[in-house]
């Protein structure tokens, strides 16, 4: 019996990334180490969902599944039904991708004996700067009563820093003290399931918090071309952090790095990125400069390596402006869901795993190229 499970929530929305994931899985033989399980909310899901093994249904709970907060309910149904199979259960959103064979035993182990959870500054000029601090306190009501809640006090946002890696042996304990049977169907969206259990860690197995000494719109390894961040030191090359987004896997980028996550909102210049390739004569060279394309649909902003060489001045109409550096403001946004990748997205699909290292570019494969399953 296999000591690991991967745990995917996923909706028919996002069926195709779950299929890129669960792909990306068989690809790098992490089968031989883990299991995987899909948390669908209703049988009606599962006659469309390509993956008819080790599926669970969220409304076979009997809990509320018209709620903004069934991404987190279905991740907290999922562990309690799993806790007693397995060592340890590695969540991932269905918009993740694996990118490496890692000992993932070894990975899990380590995470529990060095009781480490990285955390980096949200600027307080943006607006996420205000949502970060609700999600904090949301998670931190479920200890009020702890002696040392005190702990959970930190200007630090932890989410998206650290895998979310759950000890099966610590679950019971955990869902007593957060009182599953009454609380699962009080949650809301700023409960970040995650980010509880790691207050859970703090207060009762020594988990200590580090400073990347970066600061950000979100948590630094979800950062993309859209937001802003930097980063006040190198120590964040020290971390070894374990997932990244595609854009920050140039500076997150190590041994240990074996997910990818936020897959959906995989900025849309890679797909423009192709097809400038063709236009060009696949004759893409050197990287250097940054641009932004202003398009009239639905006025986006998108970013792409420019092509130097090539003195580009116009693309399909629309003019470019150079600059030296990615302009990384986000429009002015107060969705809340932008950090929750099982609620409303774009159905955008990233054709490739784009990898950069050593600040180039390169494609390293197609995504759909992978061992064929029976």
């Amino acid at each position: 019996m296999k000591k690991i499970a991967f745990l995917i929530p996923t909706f028919p929305g996002h069926f195709n990334y779950a299929h890129d994931l669960y792909n990306s899985y068989m690809h790098y033989d992490l089968d031989e180490q883990a299991d995987i399980w899909f948390i669908l909310t209703t049988e009606e899901e599962k006659k469309d969902f390509f993956y008819q093994n080790n599926c669970l249904i969220y409304a076979n709970s009997g809990y509320k599944i018209n709620t903004n907060a069934i991404a987190v309910k279905k991740k907290f149904y999922g562990l309690y039904q799993l806790k007693d199979k397995y060592e340890y259960i590695i969540v991932l959103d269905s918009e993740s991708l694996l990118i490496k064979n890692i000992n993932l035993l070894q990975i899990c182990e380590k995470y529990f004996s060095n009781k480490v959870l990285y955390g980096n500054e949200i600027i307080k000029s943006d607006n996420n700067y205000k949502i970060s601090g609700k999600i904090k306190e949301h998670c931190k009501k479920y200890f009020i009563s702890h002696p040392n809640n005190k702990k959970l006090n930190t200007e630090l946002f932890l989410w998206c820093n650290q895998p979310w890696i759950y000890k099966c042996s610590t679950l019971d304990d955990f869902f007593n003290i957060f009182d599953y049977k009454n609380n699962l169907d009080k949650m809301v969206w700023y409960d970040f399931e995650y980010y509880i259990y790691m207050y859970y860690l703090i207060l009762y197995h020594d988990f200590k918090i580090k400073d990347l000494e970066a600061k950000a719109t979100v948590g630094i390894a979800e950062n993309d071309l859209a937001y802003k961040f930097y980063f006040q030191s190198k120590k964040y090359k020290k971390a070894n952090i374990m997932l990244s987004t595609e854009y920050m896997f140039k500076y997150l980028d190590n041994s240990n790095l074996f997910v990818l996550i936020h897959m959906d909102r995989t900025n849309k210049i890679y797909k423009l990125e192709n097809r400038i390739s063709t236009l060009e004569n696949n004759s893409i060279k050197t990287i250097n400069n940054k641009i932004n394309i202003f398009t009239i649909l639905g006025n986006f902003i998108f970013s792409i390596e420019y092509l130097q060489d090539k003195k580009i001045t116009t693309l399909f109409g629309f003019k470019i402006t150079v600059k030296t550096r990615p302009d990384q403001t986000r429009p002015d946004q107060t969705r809340p869901d932008q950090t929750r990748p099982d609620q409303t997205r774009p159905n955008i699909c990233s054709d490739y795993i784009c990898f950069y290292n050593n600040m180039q570019y390169k494609k390293i494969q197609h995504i759909l190229q992978h061992k064929i399953v029976a």
